[in-house]
């Protein structure tokens, strides 16, 4: 089972590097990135509470864009 996790993540890592090349350049993304692993990583919040915060920040940034 071991090898199938490697397997599955190795998977998962390459799909999402050939995703990311059709992206846009923006800084958001890993501005938001950064935060995540400072808030979760070294400040222990939780990991729901994040979630929320993103989604209330990703739908103020659309209805500022629309």
């Amino acid at each position: 089972m071991k090898g199938m996790e490697i397997a599955v993540c190795a998977l998962i890592v390459s799909v999402v590097y050939d995703m990311q090349k059709g992206f846009q350049k923006k800084p958001f993304p890993y501005i938001v990135a950064g935060i995540t692993i400072v808030l979760t990583g070294f400040l222990n919040v939780s990991i729901p509470l994040v979630l929320l915060l993103w989604i209330l920040c990703g739908l103020l940034e659309r209805r500022k864009q629309c």
